[in-house]
This record gives structure tokens, sequence and C-alpha cells, in this order.
């Protein structure tokens, strides 16, 4: 017999009833199964004493047809009771991981709702900054048609007058004579 969970294997201990609405499945506990067998045997005993038993039908030869005994009904019931047990227990495992794929799957849906947010708001400030940039390159670009009319308009202004050509005063030869009057004019031409 297999134990799950701190499931005895004791005859008396009373089990999960599954029930199967689709399919028609009953599964009985092991408390309903020794129940019926027990009923099974104090109807084998009545059949001893009244010496007639309908389940054990003798061929002409006097061999048994086939039938089956109680004890090997009985281990039979075990042994499919077993089984089922083992199919309930895939079952509650199978149903946990569905549980556990299902509140995986529902984080991962928030997680994809965030990222989704978080790509939004970077669209709408990368749409701000590049109105921004448009806004101070439209500006930057009229100041520089200002000031390429104010260059062009100051050229005009030299080439309507053309430039005189400067003449630098030249000094006088010093003589090297000791006149005060010549020393200051030199002086001043200077």
């Amino acid at each position: 017999m297999v134990k799950h969970r701190g499931e005895s294997s004791k005859m008396g201990q009373a089990g999960l009833l599954l029930q199967a609405a689709a399919g028609g499945l009953q599964v009985q506990t092991r408390s309903q199964t020794v129940g019926a067998a027990h009923e099974e045997r104090s109807s084998e005993q009545d059949e001893r004493e009244v010496g007639y038993s309908p389940r054990v039908e003798e061929a002409p030869s006097g061999a048994p047809t086939g039938k089956k005994s109680h004890k090997e009904r009985l281990t039979t019931a075990e042994t499919r009771l077993d089984v089922l047990e083992a199919s309930v227990e895939e079952l509650y495992q199978g149903q946990r991981r569905l549980l556990g794929v299902e509140s995986s799957q529902e984080e991962a849906e928030s997680r994809i709702e965030k990222v989704k947010s978080l790509i939004d708001q970077l669209t709408e400030d990368t749409k701000d900054s590049v109105r921004h940039l448009h806004e101070v390159m439209t500006e930057l670009t009229a100041k520089v048609m200002v000031l390429t009319r104010t260059l062009d308009a100051g050229e005009n202004n030299t080439h309507a007058a053309p430039p005189q050509n400067f003449r630098a005063p030249e000094p006088h030869c010093y003589g090297g004579a000791r006149d005060a009057k010549e020393l200051e004019n030199f002086l001043f031409d200077i």
C-alpha cells in the first residue's frame, strides 16, 4: 500500500472520496472497502450454514468455474485502491504545479505591464526632449540669421567707402645738434 503525507495503511482510517462527475468514477475509502469485505464475510458465513453459494457455482466435473474468492477480491480491491490513491496524489501535485504556473503567469503579466508603462513614460520624456531641442535649435538659428545680416550690413558699409591708406608721420632725422627746440620737435613728432 502506498502511504501519502502522514496517511496510515491501517484498515480503519478514512481517506478521501474522489468522484469524477464526467466519468462517473467513484473511489471508496479504505474503511468503506473494509466494511464491504466484512459484509461479504458475514454473507459467506451465512452461505456455509445454508450450504449454498450463488457466487461459486461448480462445473459438472466438480471444479470451480473460475470465480475469485473473497480474499482475492479484497486483495484486488486494495491494489486498485492503492493505484487510485497514487493517482489522486498525482492529481493534487499537478493541481499544485498548475497553481504555481498560474501565479508565475500573473507575476509575469504584472511585470510586463510595468515594463509597458515605463516604455510609455520614456517615450513621452523623449518626445518632450526632442520638442525642447527643436525649439532651442529654432531659436539659435534665428540668432545666427540676425548676426549674419548684421555682418553683411557691416561689410556693405565698408565696401561703400573704400578704406583710406593710413600713413604714419615719419619723424625728421635728428641731426645731433644741441638745440633744445630741434630736440623738442623731434620728440613731438614721435
